[in-house]
Order: C-alpha cells, then sequence, then structure tokens
C-alpha cells in the first residue's frame, strides 16, 4: 500500500489555466450583475445606476428603480448558487458525474402535485 507519511501532504491536481478561466468567469458575473441592474423594461443609464448604488438620499425614479433590481439580482444570484451546490451534492451523493434529478424521482412528484393542483382534487382534499 501507498501511504502517506505525516512529513507528506497530498498535493491536488489544479489545471494549468484554472486561474485565467477563473478570472474570465468572474467578470462575466459581473458583466451579468450590470445589466440585470441596467436593462429591464425601463432602460436606466449610468448615472441612474450610481445614484442608487452609492447616493442613498438621492429619491429620483432611476434610482428607486436600480434598489428594487438589486434585490432580484442578489436573489437570482443565491438561487443559481443554491442550484449549482443541489447539483453537486447530488452528483456526490449518488456517485454519478451526469446525476439530473430523475434519479432521485423529482419529475415524478412534480408530475404528481400537478394533478393535485386542479379544481377538482382542491374541492375533495378540502373536506379531508
Amino acid at each position: 500500500m501507498n501511504k502517506l507519511h505525516a512529513t507528506e501532504q497530498k498535493q491536488y491536481f489544479i489545471p494549468k489555466h484554472f486561474g485565467k478561466v477563473l478570472l474570465f468567469l468572474i467578470i462575466v458575473l459581473a458583466i451579468c450583475v450590470f445589466a440585470s441592474l441596467l436593462f429591464g423594461s425601463r432602460t436606466i443609464g449610468w448615472t441612474g445606476l450610481i445614484d442608487g448604488l452609492f447616493h442613498p438620499d438621492v429619491q429620483s425614479h432611476e434610482a428607486s428603480v436600480i434598489r428594487q433590481r438589486i434585490v432580484r439580482t442578489i436573489f437570482s444570484l443565491l438561487c443559481g448558487a443554491a442550484l449549482g451546490v443541489s447539483g453537486a451534492l447530488m452528483q456526490a451523493v449518488t456517485r454519478n458525474p451526469i446525476a439530473d434529478p430523475s434519479i432521485l424521482g423529482v419529475n415524478t412528484h412534480i408530475h404528481q402535485a400537478k394533478h393535485i393542483n386542479t379544481p377538482k382534487m382542491k374541492k375533495t382534499l378540502f373536506f379531508l
């Protein structure tokens, strides 16, 4: 057996371009965050963005729209991170690198819940 001694450390493989790819993905994420703040049903300019982010005393329409879009953007980032973590956990638990929700029966339960949500079922479940 090949055992590690107390003085030896286990070395992990890090791809050659890992830093460059990580930096690129962080820049793309920042661009997407700014795009989410600037574009919507009404496009906001850079001055409105700066006022909404850094000047809380400004009460313009653009600043209030930016403050509302911040909540939407943060929530979408958190939801995306949660979905990524849940997918990684599902792949780790099942030890299957191509695991999807159908492995655990998530699709089946959602399909059943869709049928429970019909008006006839609501009347039936009301009396239970």
